[in-house]
């Protein structure tokens, strides 16, 4: 009784190992990470644990908002760095429509 008490906990134990291991292994890729910002070569800035989409507030100001009047978002990133005038599809109809 008292072996398999034990070997149960060590499993446990082996177990919960691997698991922290791998959070901070999928941690650290994540962190690796460039910032969005076109030519820009720093990493994203991390804090508490989360990851933010810049480098740190210089790189994040330098994003233009959205092109709508009512709208406060960061314009849409694509991977390669090119910037769109509009957060997303939603306001681009929308401006379309107004003739912004």
């Amino acid at each position: 009784m008292l072996d398999q008490q034990n070997s149960d906990q060590s499993t446990s134990f082996e177990y919960d190992t691997i698991y922290q291991v791998d959070q901070t292994l999928n941690f650290q890729k994540n962190m690796l990470k460039k910032c969005l910002r076109a030519n820009c070569t720093n990493l994203r800035y991390v804090e508490n644990g989360r990851i933010h989409d810049f480098c740190g507030q210089t790189c994040a100001k330098m994003i233009p908002r959205c092109a709508h009047p009512n709208c406060f978002n960061r314009c849409y990133i694509e991977r390669d760095g090119r910037v769109h005038r509009y957060c997303g599809r939603t306001c681009a109809r929308k401006c379309i429509v107004l003739g912004i």
